[in-house]
């Protein structure tokens, strides 16, 4: 069994399901609309668990209640937390607007500033996947030191050491 490393967002979303999709000047209704975990990494490492891979995901929680569930959430789908920061202050949900062809608008809160994903120690994986929008040295360090890792192309001019870059 593989023994992976994801790290990145693990976010809080307010998904709106849309009876029809966006466009200028028009009024639109709600089908339905859930609050639920997502993110790169957490959407990447649920993939591999179903799969039956070990995952460790690495990212940053707030330590309020929704932070605290979310980490409850984490370790009771079979996710190794270990490499989950959690840090004070209040957990902000971020706004998918969705709409029937599966197209998604995301409306982050405002001011939102991520820190860079850092890891709780020293990891041994087969894989790394980083899906973050900055790395600590100690997560760059860990892509170079494993046989094979991959990153989403990053959204600032940051270096990634990976061995395939996924852009989208």
């Amino acid at each position: 069994m593989s023994r992976i490393l994801v790290a990145g967002n693990i976010n809080h979303d307010c998904i709106w399901h849309l009876d029809r999709p966006l466009s200028s000047g028009a009024r639109l209704s709600c089908l339905s609309r859930e609050t639920r975990l997502g993110g790169g990494a957490y959407h990447t490492g649920m993939e591999l668990l179903r799969l039956g891979a070990t995952v460790l995901i690495a990212g940053t929680l707030m330590d309020d209640e929704a932070g605290q569930q979310a980490l409850a959430s984490l370790r009771q789908s079979g996710f190794d937390t270990t490499h989950i920061t959690m840090t004070p202050g209040v957990t902000q949900s971020a706004d998918i607007l969705l709409d029937p062809r599966g197209e998604r608008t995301i409306i982050a809160p405002p001011g939102r500033m991520r820190a860079p994903v850092s890891l709780n120690g020293p990891v041994s994986v087969d894989a790394v996947y980083v899906n973050a929008s900055a790395c600590a040295d100690d997560l760059l360090a860990a892509m170079e030191g494993t046989p094979f890792s991959m990153a989403q192309f990053p959204s600032r001019p940051d270096a990634r050491p990976a061995d395939l870059l996924i852009g989208s």
